[in-house]
């Protein structure tokens, strides 16, 4: 039973994996699709690359974006109003401030501009927004807000589009637990 028990652990964690990678890959696949139609030719910088995803090219001038896919609600299903991590460091203690350094010192090698693009999918509705800009312009380089009112200031790429690659199954949204039904106190008859 207890290998049973771990096979299945296993796969669901596998199958987890699987869904966060294809997820979060769904953004990087659909940015640079919505980036074409305003003229930039764009590559991918691969899964290995420190803090960015796409480079992109237009009027001669160099950017480079990092890429954020995030459900559009938390795990209770109310919409998500808080911001979308950036250049938070993964792992507590030291310099808070060291991937934002990071990205920076990429961003002057390349001799390119910093960008950020926060795709926002439904994934019930299999529908997704794109919201971007420049993290010069961002208060806290670390974050960028997502709340309805920030939305309403960023730029968008691309708003209630529907896709059918979005995988309902990708949702963030705990399944209620069952509970056991409390069986009521017994007493003895008097």
């Amino acid at each position: 039973m207890r290998a049973q028990t771990r096979t299945l652990i296993g796969e669901t964690t596998c199958k987890n994996i699987v869904a966060k990678a294809s997820f979060r890959n769904l953004g990087r696949r659909l940015s640079p699709k919505h980036l074409s139609k305003l003229g930039y030719t764009r590559k991918f910088l691969g899964d290995y690359f420190p803090c960015f995803d796409i480079e992109a090219y237009k009027d001669g001038q160099n950017f480079i974006m990092s890429v954020k896919t995030r459900n559009h609600t938390t795990d209770k299903n109310e919409e998500k109003k808080d911001c979308y991590n950036l250049f938070y460091p993964k792992q507590k203690g030291g310099d808070p401030e060291a991937v934002v350094k990071v990205a920076a010192e990429i961003a002057q090698r390349r001799n390119a501009i910093q960008m950020w693009v926060a795709v926002r999918v439904d994934v019930v509705r299999q529908r997704y927004d794109i919201y971007w800009g420049l993290v010069a312009d961002l208060a806290n380089k670390k974050q960028i807000p997502m709340s309805p009112s920030d939305r309403r200031r960023h730029r968008t790429l691309a708003v209630d589009v529907f896709d059918s690659r979005i995988d309902p199954h990708w949702s963030n949204v705990k399944k209620p637990r069952l509970m056991r039904p409390v069986e009521p106190e017994r007493r003895p008859y008097q």
